[in-house]
């Protein structure tokens, strides 16, 4: 016989009952039911209901809330504590209706006043509680497998949110990359063009008595216009990858002879400002492992700037020093105007330009003129990838100090 089943032919009740005339009348109201079976075991008091309840097969509990070792809803409810899934019909007397009333809302399936139901009206009750409690285990285990279906899904969802960050975080990533090869492409091959165009400018003005100089312009042209062949053969190999690395192909380079070569290259404007060139090498410098173009960009952008940023007539001092004994120090400084105080936690970001505007215009070497803005970004990304540090030392209306390490001990690819 299936348990909770409404249609079985006969049902387990459990009569909780101490009086044995009300034991008698129940016992008697069941037996007239035609159509159904009931077999009706008897306890005559709390402890002994709830040790037949453990150890029997029922399917519903008959109890009386007034028994010897318990009164009132505390016999439901601790009873219930002990037999939670079973269903109840509590039996209370003429008065106590109330206590009924209160042991339903308790999670008692229904209650009976003794002596005050017929036959019909018991077996009713006894089909109807049964009826109530299949229908709530059914909703449980709905409940239940709703929760685990919501609890998969949670789960799912979780993976879902947690593959779509990821692969927002890609997104970033490209878009990182994207956006540093746009800035790295375009200061690489900005700074050749400044160069030619610089040195094709400086041939237009040279009266016909200084053209001998023609043959060094165009020797500073031509390699300027060799380098950004290179560089738009590198641009079109990225574009290729779809991607941009930022790995650093390294050699051993003297940083005194990559120093002599910036300065020869920066001559001629320095020369169109009356600007005095000086160089500070030091006697005895180890080779460093690096890019040289990359440096060489380097170099080139902090003296251009000292060039725009120094009245006609002013000193430019670039030096060459060893930090220690793990680095190479270079030192660009200039007597020009300096950074403004409000400038200077700016000077390395990104299209920062200076919050003066009047002086702005891209590709420049007169005193005043601003680039747009990636000169430095790009030149302290350069020296990062070198594991090195660029740094602006000092800055006064006397001039500026801008510095960068490149570690000796770099390995070399």
């Amino acid at each position: 016989m299936e348990r909770g089943n409404v249609a079985a032919e006969e049902y387990e009740i459990l009569l909780v009952e101490d009086n044995l005339g009300d034991a008698e009348l129940i016992a008697l109201a069941l037996a007239e039911s035609s159509d159904t079976r009931f077999q009706l075991t008897r306890a005559t008091n709390l402890a002994e209901g709830m040790e037949q309840a453990r150890t029997g097969e029922f399917q519903l509990v008959l109890l009386d809330l007034g028994l010897p070792d318990s009164q009132g809803l505390d016999t439901f409810t601790d009873f219930r504590a002990g037999a939670p899934h079973m269903p109840f019909i509590v039996l209370t007397g003429l008065d106590d209706t109330g206590i009924g009333l209160r042991a339903v809302q308790a999670g008692a399936q229904d209650f009976l006043v003794k002596g005050n139901f017929s036959s019909q009206l018991l077996v009713r009750a006894i089909r109807y509680a049964m009826e109530r409690e299949d229908a709530r285990r059914r909703i449980q285990l709905l409940n239940q497998e709703l929760e685990q279906r919501v609890a998969e899904r949670t789960r799912e969802l979780e993976a879902s949110n947690r593959a779509l960050q990821q692969a927002n975080e890609e997104l970033k990533d490209l878009d990182r990359m994207k956006t540093s090869f746009i800035r790295v492409a375009t200061h690489e091959l900005t700074t050749p063009v400044q160069v030619m165009g610089g040195m094709l400018g400086i041939l237009s003005m040279l009266p016909p008595a200084k053209r001998e100089r023609w043959q060094e312009a165009v020797s500073i042209s031509l390699k300027g216009a060799e380098r950004l062949q290179n560089m738009v053969a590198r641009v079109l190999e990225v574009a290729q990858a779809g991607s941009y690395r930022q790995s650093v192909r390294r050699d051993l380079v003297e940083p005194a002879q990559l120093v002599r070569q910036v300065r020869d290259q920066v001559a001629p404007f320095a020369a169109m400002r009356n600007l005095t060139l000086r160089l500070d090498l030091a006697a005895t410098l180890p080779p460093v492992a690096m890019n040289s173009a990359q440096i060489r960009d380097v170099l080139l952008n902090l003296v251009m700037n000292a060039i725009k940023f120094t009245p006609d007539g002013g000193e430019i001092f670039i030096q060459i020093c060893t930090d220690g004994d793990q680095a190479v120090r270079f030192s660009v400084q200039d007597s020009g105007a300096g950074v403004p105080e409000a400038d200077q936690p700016h000077i390395f970001d990104q299209f920062f330009s200076s919050f003066d505007t009047l002086h702005h215009s891209s590709g420049e070497f007169e005193y005043g003129r601003r680039g747009i803005g990636l000169g430095l970004a790009i030149a302290r990304e350069f020296v990062q990838l070198h594991q090195g540090r660029l740094w602006l030392k000092e800055s006064s209306p006397q001039g500026s100090c801008f510095c960068f390490t490149l570690p000796v001990e770099a390995s070399v690819a």
